[in-house]
């Protein structure tokens, strides 16, 4: 019996599509290494942005559901969450006949609101649009071993399914404030995408290799009874409290109006010129929450969760 996963793709994580004519169709996400730091003696050290800001640390997981696992020898019951750290893990999905590649919605950007798809995935920051200069990552983001190690976490690299934006509440506009003293166009923006595969027959494989060691794993994952999948992989903050406890999370979702995006000082780490950065007013530009749009198109999302730990999507680079 067929059936489908959907791949929810949320935190600091930094979109890069292939810029290799011959196999165009890919994309890396870059779990931004925003692990803890600590010095020889096991103490952990604060790391702050350009700015002299304070950074949060995050962490990188695959979440899934214990009942979607094919080899259950050893694993938690039925219906049970499994949280799996990938920390300096590269993960690839394995698929039987696989879809193309394709990023829903195409280049909206010169669309009206109102008349762009809100799975659009271009609902989210691009570095090329606060600054041309920072608009490529650092190429040691695409080596193994030592040379990313400080730039980031993990890698998941995408060749197959529909890549959209998920959950999307248009209500919440956001802006960026720039050094050249304007600004970049109120838009409502979600902090998570979603790669979708339909109709899969047998099983769907997660194929992950350790980025310095080269030791691989294999996870392979289905629906029992045909259905859906389900699976989160996430460069997630408090995790414990968000992940573990989300019942803990409930006054947040009370909040009234967004706030601004402090985490999004985490995509500067990675930039390939960052000599090239610029501050304004003494801060480094983040996502700013800019008012409400009760006209927007309706979307499936809280609202909340669109402003926290932000994606953002840097230029194509060959890898």
């Amino acid at each position: 019996m067929s059936f489908d996963v959907e791949v929810t793709l949320s935190g600091i994580c930094a979109f890069v599509p292939n810029a290799d004519p011959r196999a165009r169709d890919k994309m890396a996400v870059l779990l931004v290494n925003a692990l803890p730091r600590r010095d020889d003696q096991g103490v952990e050290q604060e790391k702050r942005a350009s700015d002299c800001t304070l950074l949060k640390p995050h962490f990188p997981v695959l979440i899934f559901n214990s009942e979607n696992l094919t080899q259950t020898a050893g694993l938690p019951p039925t219906n049970a969450k499994v949280v799996w750290r990938l920390d300096r893990l590269e993960v690839r999905f394995k698929v039987e006949s696989p879809t193309a590649f394709r990023l829903v919605g195409g280049d909206q950007t010169t669309l009206a609101l109102e008349d762009r798809d809100v799975e659009g995935f271009d609902f989210g920051p691009r570095m090329a649009d606060l600054s041309p200069a920072l608009a490529q990552v650092h190429p040691d983001c695409f080596a193994d071993g030592p040379a990313s190690q400080e730039l980031i976490s993990a890698r998941v690299m995408v060749e197959a399914g529909r890549l959209k934006t998920k959950d999307l509440d248009a209500r919440f506009l956001f802006r960026f404030d720039l050094p050249d003293g304007g600004e970049t166009p109120s838009e409502p923006y979600s902090d998570q995408a979603a790669l979708v595969f339909r109709d899969i027959e047998g099983e769907f494989v997660i194929l992950a290799r350790h980025l310095d060691t080269g030791d691989e794993l294999r996870l392979p994952l289905c629906a029992p009874e045909g259905g859906k999948v389900d699976l989160e992989i996430g460069n997630l903050c408090e995790i414990d409290a968000e992940v573990l406890h989300p019942e803990r999370m409930l006054d947040f979702f009370q909040v009234s109006d967004p706030e601004d995006d402090e985490d999004f000082r985490w995509f500067y780490e990675i930039c390939a010129n960052r000599k090239a950065i610029r501050l304004v007013d003494g801060k480094l530009p983040i996502p700013k929450f800019a008012g409400r749009n009760p006209d927007g198109p309706p979307g499936g999302g809280n609202g909340i969760g669109a402003v926290d730990c932000l994606r953002c999507s840097f230029l194509p680079r060959k890898f």
